[in-house]
């Protein structure tokens, strides 16, 4: 998955209301993405995320899942 593909954050056209008035804005929203967690050909897990640090994030939920118990143990993210 590249980053430039699926950016982290992108550009939309907003529409902002207030009480006396509506107006279209640029703004920046986060990116997310379907993450698959698969252990052992398994799949254990999809979850929505940034594309941004996604071996920090499939390292992070395997230790909070319990799957892993050090960092160490986690052999490949792809």
């Amino acid at each position: 998955m590249s980053a430039r593909r699926y950016p982290a954050v992108r550009a939309v056209q907003a529409t902002r209301i207030e009480p006396d008035r509506r107006f279209q804005r640029d703004d920046l929203v986060a990116g997310e993405v379907p993450v698959a967690l698969v252990y052992n050909g398994v799949s254990h897990a999809v979850m929505l995320a940034t594309p941004a640090d996604l071996e920090d994030f499939a390292v992070g939920f395997s230790l909070g899942e319990g799957i892993i118990d050090t960092p160490e143990q986690c052999d490949l993210v792809e």
